[in-house]
């Protein structure tokens, strides 16, 4: 038993349509009129990129040619999520939406590796890792309508970011 950490970088894919409906189903609870099916919708998005630091107790369990070890970890998140944009047009309205935000949040980490030992020192080290963090953002919203813009109250927006990451690679053991 010991105290293990890790830094690591990831970008990742977003769902874009299931997000766009969840804004769509926002954006339709004002009092504007909703976006009907036939508008004509520009929605961008970017990835999710995020660096975690954690730390926490790793159980290693050391064989001749393999050690496993367990852990569980807790840290911070810094998450870069991604950069949204919505316009949506219809007969002489428009919509537009964007999103954009940096946090720093608490994450934690479940996960197991299996390292080969090589050589002495050097080993190819197999690992999977169960992450949760949460990103939160405020959004920007207007509503344009022949030629006259409504700034909307704008609303805080979380997201969950959930991953299962899996790692091949070398190592070097002290």
């Amino acid at each position: 038993m010991g105290i293990g950490g890790a830094i690591s970088f990831s970008t990742n894919p977003v769902y874009k349509e299931a997000l766009l409906r969840k804004l769509k189903t926002k954006i339709n609870q004002y009092e504007q009129p909703d976006i009907p099916s036939f508008a004509d919708i520009s929605f961008e998005q970017e990835f999710w990129s995020y660096v975690l630091l954690l730390v926490g107790p790793t159980l290693s369990i050391p064989g001749e040619r393999i050690q496993w070890n367990l852990k569980a970890h807790l840290g911070l998140s810094v998450i870069f999520p991604p950069t949204e944009t919505l316009e949506a047009s219809f007969d002489n309205s428009t919509y537009y939406h964007s999103a954009d935000a940096q946090n720093l949040s608490f994450c934690y980490a479940f996960g197991a590796d299996a390292i080969y030992k090589l050589q002495s020192n050097y080993s190819i080290k197999l690992g999977a890792n169960y992450i949760h963090t949460q990103s939160e953002k405020q959004t920007h919203l207007n509503y344009t309508e022949d030629n006259t813009t409504q700034l909307l109250e704008g609303f805080t927006k979380k997201d969950v970011l959930n991953a299962l990451h899996l790692t091949l690679g070398l190592a070097y053991l002290f």
